[in-house]
């Protein structure tokens, strides 16, 4: 699906290929992971996914391993946005010295998840 889209357009072009960092791409028994790189604005193969003792789909195992890594992408920049919130209420006049306490714990937390 997404390499159709990548041959004709550009990242800066298509919304969905600029937030998306892999792809996958099924050859019959086998597929492809793709990986996006932004210094190069290339997309090249990382991985080639096998089937699993012909019990579980190359494609389904490919599939998984985009869905969960471009999730957690999107899911770290959201965390990332966050703690500059919380620092920019961290330095407001008015904010209490037991809310900028829990404030500092909350982005200790998230922190950690980086």
């Amino acid at each position: 699906m997404l390499k159709a889209l990548r041959k004709s357009k550009t990242t800066s072009e298509n919304s969905l290929l600029s937030s998306a960092i892999l792809s996958s791409t099924n050859f019959g028994d086998r597929a492809e992971i793709d990986a996006f790189f932004g210094l190069t604005s290339t997309w090249e193969t990382i991985a080639d996914v096998n089937p699993v003792a012909g019990t579980i789909d190359a494609e389904d195992v490919a599939a998984f391993i985009v869905s969960n890594v471009n999730r957690s992408q999107k899911f770290q920049a959201i965390l990332r946005q966050a703690v500059v919130a919380l620092r920019a209420c961290m330095v407001r006049k008015n904010t209490e010295p037991r809310t900028k306490n829990d404030i500092e714990a909350i982005i200790k937390s998230i922190m950690e998840i980086l």
